[in-house]
């Protein structure tokens, strides 16, 4: 992903929502969406991340098509919505990845929130979506709590 490119683009299409990317076969199935499906960055969440999140740039947005294939998948406590994290390679400087991914009523795909993690919360993550029975997917490698 061009990140100059990523800016200048979500600086141009002013409150038009921006594709963040699309929803894999798996994803789609969960989020009764068809595959393929287009998952939107809205205007409101990306002035909501720049607020809350300063420290995120558009180069770590590059991160997402690892997050939604590799990453983990809980299913969210409520509503049509997924809980997704995934754990970085060693030697990066953010250890984790945190998104969630809601579907509308109209089929629509939208990144309700993304933001960093260490990894002692990926681990609470993990431990909850599996004592709450909602984990779908684990990211390889990464199957036990106690191995991140």
């Amino acid at each position: 992903m061009d990140v100059v490119g990523l800016a200048n683009y979500v600086a141009i299409r002013g409150d038009e929502p921006v594709e963040a990317g699309r929803a894999y076969p798996q994803i789609a199935a969960l989020l009764s969406v068809p595959s393929g499906t287009p998952i939107w960055f809205s205007r409101h969440t990306l002035i909501k991340l720049e607020c809350k999140h300063g420290e995120i740039t558009f180069e770590h947005y590059s991160h997402m098509p690892d997050i939604l294939l590799h990453g983990f998948i809980a299913r969210a406590r409520k509503g049509n919505a997924l809980e997704l994290w995934w754990i970085a390679p060693a030697g990066s400087p953010i250890s984790a990845w945190f998104i969630v991914l809601k579907a509308s009523v109209e089929r629509e795909v939208f990144v309700g929130t993304f933001h960093a993690l260490n990894r002692a919360d990926a681990r609470r993550l993990l431990r909850k979506a599996l004592r709450e029975q909602r984990l779908v997917r684990c990211q390889r490698g990464y199957t036990d709590p106690k191995s991140i």
